[in-house]
């Protein structure tokens, strides 16, 4: 089964049912979350525990901003930017853009219920649980959109970016093999 991105949007609304259309297929899959070699690189963290502590500094600053872009209707997504990089901040303004234009506001927040790290080298990679189950998305009229079987616990593989010595998000797509959440 082949890995998807996992844009924010869509995990707010369905982690797969809405048709917006913001994802496309990448590279395949393995049962189970299970760390893989990397490329010799020079390394950003001396330990899997200080690459850990900075993914989830990192993931949680997209978390906030990605709530706070939702609660305002997704009308000003240029805060985007400070967190996320590459096709994935291409994929989310694009569905800022969209969200905005249907007239939908994210309600109650997306958080992390935990994080695990992959890889410390760069890139830095790790399995994260995405939690959705407290967030709602609502049309103009305040009708939910989010479809009643949604899945709210979501397992991602999230690839971080070195922006300046930063962690920022570069990629999330969900996991296909066994779900870790």
């Amino acid at each position: 089964m082949p890995r998807r991105p996992v844009p924010l949007l869509l995990a707010f609304a369905t982690a797969a049912a809405v048709t917006v259309s913001l994802t496309g297929c990448v590279g395949g899959g393995a049962d189970s979350p299970s760390p893989k070699p990397t490329a010799s690189k020079s390394a950003l963290f001396s330990s899997d525990e200080e690459a850990l502590k900075a993914a989830e500094k990192a993931y949680q600053a997209y978390l906030d901003v990605t709530n706070k872009v939702g609660h305002g209707g997704w009308k000003d997504s240029s805060d985007l930017a400070s967190v996320m990089e590459g096709d994935l901040l291409k994929t989310e303004t694009a569905g800022a853009k969209d969200f905005a234009a249907r007239g939908y506001v994210l309600l109650g927040d997306s958080s992390m219920d935990s994080m695990r790290v992959q890889s410390a080298r760069p890139p830095v990679v790790v399995y994260v649980c995405r939690d959705v189950s407290k967030t709602d998305v609502v049309d103009s009229s305040g009708k939910s959109i989010v479809p009643a079987e949604r899945q709210s616990r979501v397992p991602l593989q999230v690839t971080f970016g070195d922006r300046d010595g930063t962690l920022i998000v570069s990629r999330s797509v969900t996991w296909s093999g066994d779900d870790f959440c």
